[in-house]
């Protein structure tokens, strides 16, 4: 399944290691050995680590030497969402705008605004206007003053605010998208009953991961913007089904290795 262009993709392995863990901080250590578990090397985990710091996904705080993680900013959003079910947010009925006008001279300054903006649920209307269901202004507070961007919203009839949501959302290719998940989830259903502890971990990291990108990709679009056949629903329960098969074992085989750590002490449990 391919990953929709405003998700990272590495950026998932520490929120599925702490969810699989159900723990709500993980010392760098073992969060690391995890997430090589899955994939790439420790250094390049650590590469990954240090890249969300800096964004703002993770917190860092220190126990003497050792860096404890936990999710921060609108990473710990959407990760709370996911794990509600991935049930759409309540809605105020106005879409908020950021409106922009930024000389050629300042585009890498312009670009940073744009990546941060889709990051907290912003999409592109058109050229120089960026849509959104909530109002996340605050978030990009610094870069909105600096490049004089104009917040703002629209009140208008539903009939119009779908229409913008469909061609800000690209909604017909995002439902079929869906659709095409489901049909993923459930043709790997029938090999999964006989892997070991560690081959679900990682497993379930596999499958997982596409239905978040789906899931971020919507940028917290509430249900009353969705198409009429919205595979949302299905979706998510086609990944509950697939949960209830691997969790088990995926979260024997997190806490065996986080119990065999000397720095087990550090972690802060759900």
């Amino acid at each position: 399944m391919r990953s929709p262009s405003r998700y990272y993709p590495a950026f998932d392995k520490p929120p599925f290691c702490l969810a699989v863990a159900d723990a709500t901080a993980i010392p760098g250590p073992i969060l690391i050995d995890l997430m090589t578990r899955l994939d790439l090397t420790e250094s390049a985990n650590r590469s990954v680590l240090n890249r969300m710091v800096s964004s703002g996904s993770l917190a860092l705080s220190r126990a003497g030497r050792v860096g404890v993680y936990r999710l921060a900013g609108h990473l710990l959003t959407n990760f709370e969402r996911i794990r509600g079910g991935g049930h759409p947010p309540s809605w105020d009925g106005r879409l908020h705008t950021l409106i922009y006008d930024t000389a050629e001279t300042r585009r890498t300054a312009r670009e940073r605004f744009r990546a941060a903006a889709m990051r907290v649920g912003y999409r592109s209307l058109r050229p120089g206007v960026l849509v959104s269901p909530s109002d996340q202004s605050g978030a990009l507070s610094g870069q909105i003053r600096e490049l004089g961007v104009m917040p703002g919203f629209l009140d208008t009839d539903m009939d119009t605010a779908r229409a913008i949501a469909n061609r800000a959302w690209s909604l017909g290719d995002v439902c079929e998208e869906g659709e095409r998940l489901c049909e993923h989830l459930e043709a790997a259903a029938p090999e999964l009953a006989g892997l070991d502890a560690e081959s679900a971990f990682r497993r379930l990291h596999g499958l997982i991961r596409p239905v978040v990108a789906w899931t971020v990709e919507l940028g917290g679009l509430p249900a009353e913007l969705m198409p009429e056949h919205w595979p949302g629903r299905r979706v998510h329960q086609c990944l509950a089904d697939i949960h209830g098969v691997l969790l088990p074992r995926a979260s024997a085989f997190a806490e065996a290795v986080i119990r065999a750590s000397p720095y087990l002490e550090l972690v802060e449990w759900r």
